[in-house]
């Protein structure tokens, strides 16, 4: 019986922790994250205002996500571009708010839309050209709400995701780079 008994006072005091804790979390977060880069700053930013592309050389791409399925509707690109996807892990959206062009700097300004989310995540990249490369800067924000769990998860995954936006920054020169 005393093992019954602690094993629910350690419940609940989890319980408590995870509650408390979670509702004292913030619930919006942001990542930035600047890369200086070999590439030129004109294709990168067409590259990046161009959606169909992201697949190739973001972190949200068949290689991490083998199952996902892509459409694509409006324009090409720049504003009104949108990407859509659907997979196992969950359904989403990235439309391309703002492009605006070179020569200093070239902004895009997405909004991703998870399903289940409450609120669309915005990200801005900047493309400035600077000296013999180019300085992309990436910003990132969202709010995940009331959701308690999203906030515990928030606490490890900001790291995780400024990982990613270094890691797509680095394939985005890779790409531009490309013959």
């Amino acid at each position: 019986m005393n093992i019954i008994t602690t094993l629910s006072k350690i419940l609940a005091a989890l319980l408590a922790i995870f509650l408390v804790g979670g509702m004292r979390l913030p619930s919006s977060f942001t990542t930035v994250v600047g890369v200086q880069t070999q590439a030129e700053a004109a294709p990168m930013c067409q590259i990046v205002a161009t959606p169909r592309t992201w697949v190739d050389w973001s972190a949200w791409n068949l290689k991490m996500m083998p199952d996902m399925k892509s459409t694509y509707s409006g324009p090409e690109t720049g504003e009104g571009a949108i990407w859509s996807w659907t997979q196992a892990q969950g359904n989403g959206s990235l439309t391309i708010i703002t492009h605006r062009t070179p020569p200093n700097p070239c902004v895009v300004a997405f909004e991703l839309l998870f399903e289940g989310n409450e609120e669309p995540w915005h990200g801005q990249i900047h493309v400035t050209p600077m000296g013999d490369g180019t300085q992309v800067d990436w910003a990132f924000h969202g709010d995940v709400g009331n959701n308690l769990l999203f906030r515990w998860v928030m606490l490890v995954m900001k790291d995780r995701m400024a990982d990613e936006n270094r890691a797509a920054i680095a394939g985005l020169e890779a790409a531009a780079l490309a013959p």
